[in-house]
């Protein structure tokens, strides 16, 4: 959810003074939060509470904005008076702004289709019109997609399958001819596309300003998707930041906000967002243990591509039936046989856009040779590791 309130703010300053370039001062004196960033948070506050209904949440939009009346921007107007006004019932709106507001949904459930139910719920209390609906669907969708660590490729198709979005254009073609558009059908698809042609956070929410139009909007919905995908601070996968380093993107953010603000956010992550860093082995087991004896070894030179690298992470592939469990948690990947640790490994990106083993560690139980290729061959990755899953009962790779 900060990826989104940070892509707000970067393209504050830009909404009505359009760039078209990639080279500009991400976060400068002027650069604040807007209606993306409030309405935002407003979702993820409704959310806390866990009293999933449309009057909860219409009560709850209505008091943020009567709360913050001015923000930089504005408000849209129909939805302003509606906000103002003792009528509850939606305006048929096909605008982005019930994409804008929904990123705190992407992290909130533990299935796709709930997820899509309830971004479906936030859209239609204003947003009933199907352009509308089907915009907030496709964030929040994109979103718990990528933090449950799909590849783009396969975040692209599911988008394009279920919601119809074209997304075969790239950043440079659709720069030139495009301009302010406040609907949902010119402004999520363009958005999703920045965060497809990323290659990290920064250049997501860069990519995304460049593109001109509605900026604030367009890069609070890229960057919602990117940080899902990259992190902001614990990156996965591990990124280099041009001229920011990660923690800088997090402190900027929330000391941007007011503290009212900085409060909810602060309770979204604790509460929701935490217990999604975490990715289990298969059969949901964490080994008990005390305190361990690591001792350094010599470096397993292993390398995974990307495809592989982020199915890793899942402590699984589809049909996986191996000996040893796998963990990942804080950067560090846990095998794990019969209750024992056995060994510890990070991998890292590096130039040649495979993932290195790059420091490892063995605990008195991990005997095992050349454990992290025993790992990787009972997974079913083969050299150079790319996991394609079984097609029809047999292996294929």
């Amino acid at each position: 959810m900060l990826g989104a309130i940070l892509g707000d703010m970067v393209g504050s300053i830009y909404e009505f003074d359009n760039i078209k370039t990639t080279q500009f001062e991400l976060l400068g004196k002027r650069s604040t939060f807007t209606d993306d960033s409030i309405l935002t948070i407003a979702v993820a506050d409704w959310l806390l509470e866990g009293n999933l209904n449309k009057e909860k949440l219409i009560a709850t939009l209505k008091r943020y904005v009567k709360k913050f009346p001015n923000p930089m921007g504005g408000y849209g107007s129909r939805f302003q008076q509606w906000a103002f006004s003792n009528e509850n019932k939606p305006y048929n709106s096909w605008g982005n702004g019930s994409a804008m507001r929904v990123a705190a949904v992407g992290w909130a459930f533990d299935t796709l289709d709930e997820t899509e139910n309830v971004a479906k719920l936030t859209a239609e209390i204003t947003h009933n019109h199907p352009e509308g609906i089907k915009g907030a669907q496709a964030t929040a969708a994109a979103i718990y997609l990528a933090r449950t660590l799909s590849t783009k490729q396969e975040i692209k198709e599911y988008i394009e399958s279920k919601y119809g979005y074209n997304l075969s254009r790239t950043c440079d073609e659709i720069r030139p001819s495009y301009r302010f558009n406040e609907s949902c059908a010119g402004t999520v698809l363009e958005a999703i596309t920045a965060f497809l042609e990323s290659s990290d956070f920064e250049t997501a929410i860069r990519l995304a300003v460049s593109l001109g139009g509605d900026t604030d909007t367009l890069a609070c919905i890229t960057g919602g998707i990117a940080e899902a995908f990259y992190g902001m601070t614990n990156s996965i996968p591990e990124t280099t930041i041009s001229e920011y380093n990660l923690i800088y993107f997090e402190e900027q953010t929330i000391n941007r906000l007011p503290e009212n603000l900085k409060k909810v956010v602060a309770e979204f992550y604790q509460t929701i967002v935490s217990k999604n860093k975490v990715f289990w082995a298969k059969n949901d087991s964490r080994t008990m243990w005390g305190e361990e004896q690591w001792i350094k070894t010599e470096l397993d030179d292993k390398t995974l591509d990307e495809e592989s690298y982020r199915s890793f992470l899942k402590s699984y592939g589809p049909d996986w039936d191996m000996r040893f469990g796998v963990y990942y948690e804080d950067g560090w990947h846990y095998v794990y046989r019969s209750n024992f640790l056995l060994k510890k490994f990070k991998f890292q990106k590096q130039n040649d856009g495979l993932y290195h083993v790059i420091e490892t560690y063995t605990t008195e139980h991990g005997s095992y040779a050349d454990l992290i290729e025993e790992v990787l061959r009972q997974g079913y990755f083969k050299l150079p590791y790319s996991y394609k899953g079984f097609v029809k009962g047999e292996r294929t790779f």
